[in-house]
């Protein structure tokens, strides 16, 4: 079953999706728009709602060449990627993802990349993953951000949801913050300085 999912209030207005089959499920899949066609990064959480564990063990797609199961804390693929008994395990930044190797096309955002993921148990299911733009400020990426704030809305607790948001947009707006503080002292100082030394030449004239 395929249900097409409005976007998250504060995360954009990009369409998700949720697939189900049997007691898997997976949501809130995403590609951030790549630079080039050799490789792009899939995001999506798969839920497990069954006793026993789960083993997603490969993915292919007609937009890609290959698939690699991807481990973001060693460099490395992997073979499979455990799914553990009544749990969400989300594919994101810093963890496993999916790593597409040499897109057919450059993918942009917007366009729409399908992706079939086989696990053990389970068999196969097909995910249609939106593009969606990268966005970098300061060279540091703020696509974890727009997938945190749509796995947690994915996990259905609006308090959380709303928590993620509201922290999502001080990460966003704190080193604006800092630096504007700091910038602020430096300022005010520089500017007390200069009164104080103009004040010194004019009362020893």
């Amino acid at each position: 079953m395929i249900v097409a999912l409005a976007g998250v209030a504060g995360c954009g207005p990009v369409g998700y999706w949720r697939v189900e089959a049997g007691t898997l499920s997976i949501t809130y899949a995403m590609i951030p728009a790549p630079g080039s066609r050799a490789e792009a990064a899939a995001y999506l959480m798969i839920q497990n709602r069954d006793t026993i564990a789960a083993a997603l063990t490969s993915v292919r797609s007609p937009d890609a060449d290959s698939i690699e199961l991807y481990d973001g804390a060693t460099n490395r693929a992997v073979a499979q990627i455990e799914v553990r008994p009544r749990t969400r395990l989300q594919l994101a930044p810093g963890g496993h993802y999916l790593l597409l190797k040499r897109t057919r096309r450059l993918l942009a955002a917007g366009d729409t990349v399908a992706l079939q993921l086989t696990f053990a148990p389970g068999g196969a299911m097909t995910v249609r993953a939106p593009v969606v733009p990268f966005i970098a400020t300061g060279g540091s990426s703020t696509n974890d951000l727009v997938w945190w704030c749509a796995a947690l809305a994915a996990a259905g607790d609006d308090r959380m949801e709303l928590a993620y948001f509201w922290a999502s947009i001080l990460l966003v707006l704190l080193p604006t913050g800092v630096f504007g503080t700091i910038g602020f002292y430096v300022a005010r100082a520089a500017y007390r300085h200069h009164r104080a030394e103009q004040a010194a030449r004019h009362s020893a004239a």
